[in-house]
């Protein structure tokens, strides 16, 4: 899969490893579909005006570009809530960051250095860790808190991005959905029309079930995986 500028520039491209391949030069992985609102970098994946990072092998975060950060999962499986204006990730630019780690891929899941977020099967979605906890699971418009050792995505391999898809402004794993809805609500919802929660730009979560600020009703759109 690859994210093209315009004027057909590409400037990352996912290979069929799993790996994030970023920079100038990758003119010949070019597709014809590209992703729209959506950027990456090592460490993390943006989305609107939204940035889903790795911040360091402990902390994994969802910040909006305002400067607050509504959610904190931690590497001990518990979460924090916002707000807060610190762990957010909007310093780093495109394709380099300050910390090690990359963005990768594999069947239902995308991995940020020690943090997975996946889809474990239909009706679960989770964030967990390579330590072996899991700070969140998320269901058909409910949420499951850690820490827990179960609903991990840690035995599964590197590979390509199989139920992972892209449309405008928001990423689609199995059936779950995480999505800038209006710039100011970021959301994870369920196919089933159930919204887990809505992180708000003021840095406040809205963690009850409803069936408002979901980004379903948006296409998919063709963002190609690159041969390798």
């Amino acid at each position: 899969m690859d994210l093209s500028k315009p004027g057909g520039s590409t400037s990352q491209v996912w290979k069929s490893d799993g790996t994030l391949q970023t920079g100038p030069g990758l003119d010949h992985w070019h597709a014809s579909g590209t992703c729209t609102g959506i950027t990456a970098g090592y460490n993390f994946l943006q989305i609107g005006d939204w940035r889903l990072a790795r911040i360091n092998d402990r902390h994994f975060t969802f910040s909006h570009r305002g400067g607050q950060t509504p959610m904190m999962y931690k590497s001990d499986g518990t979460h924090k809530k916002g707000p807060r204006t610190s762990f957010g990730s909007w310093g780093w630019e495109a394709g380099k960051t300050p910390s090690f780690g990359e963005v990768r891929f594999g069947d239902h899941f995308i991995q940020f250095g020690e943090f997975r977020l996946g889809a474990v099967d239909d009706n679960h979605l989770s964030v967990s860790h390579s330590g072996g906890l899991t700070a969140m699971i998320f269901g058909q418009g409910t949420l499951h808190p850690g820490p827990r050792h179960d609903y991990g995505l840690w035995e599964k391999p590197l590979g390509e991005p199989m139920g992972v898809t892209f449309g405008d402004r928001f990423v689609q794993i199995g059936n779950f959905r995480l999505g800038d809805v209006d710039s100011k609500h970021f959301s994870v919802s369920h196919v089933i029309g159930k919204t887990n929660v809505v992180f708000k730009s003021d840095g406040t979560v809205n963690d009850w079930p409803g069936t408002s600020f979901t980004t379903f009703g948006r296409p998919l759109e063709e963002c190609f995986v690159a041969p390798p």
